[in-house]
């Protein structure tokens, strides 16, 4: 990819969250949640009714910030993720996590890991796999995120929408990145 493309990818992806910040037209603010908590004070509310409100906030914004997702890329990789370990053989990647070369990237003394192979050698299902065991270690304010490129979905596989489908798994993650994205 050459430099201006990365550059007008980057361009396109500002442009997005430019627009985002129109999607909020239903979505709660901060105003509706302080106006919410000032009302629960006031009223004698049980503790289930406190909850039950809780309940109905946090899943009205994890759905808003799934279709929000949603409309940021139409790429889904951590289905494909899901599809793909699925069908590995147990036991299948193991030997990677004690490979020099992962121990090494994972440290941080490598900026990539490179996994040349061949079509068919199982690079896609070893991916998986680090990506699997990266997601059940990392901390919780560490974010992982990546991209499946296939030679037969290049048409929906632009450098957008694999660019916003980074974007769009971090939003997944962290509801302060879907705040301030969303706030753009």
């Amino acid at each position: 990819m050459s430099p201006s493309t990365s550059s007008m990818a980057l361009d396109n992806v500002t442009k997005t969250m430019a627009q985002a910040s129109a999607v909020d037209a239903r979505g709660s603010n901060f105003n509706d949640v302080h106006d919410n908590g000032y009302q629960l004070n006031s009223e004698n509310h049980g503790p289930q009714t406190i909850n039950t409100t809780i309940n109905q906030y946090t899943q009205g914004n994890a759905k808003e910030r799934q279709e929000f997702a949603d409309w940021l890329s139409p790429l889904s990789f951590r289905q494909t993720r899901g599809d793909i370990y699925g069908h590995r053989r147990e036991g299948t990647g193991k030997w990677v996590l004690d490979d020099k070369n992962f121990k090494d990237w994972q440290s941080g003394t490598v900026k990539t890991l490179w996994c040349p192979g061949i079509p068919g050698a199982g690079k896609t299902i070893l991916a998986s796999y680090i990506i699997n065991h990266l997601e059940q270690k990392k901390a919780d304010d560490v974010a992982v995120a990546y991209v499946y490129c296939s030679y037969m979905e290049q048409s929906t596989q632009t450098v957008y929408n694999l660019i916003a489908s980074l974007l769009k798994q971090l939003v997944q993650d962290s509801l302060p990145t879907f705040d301030r994205v969303k706030n753009k």
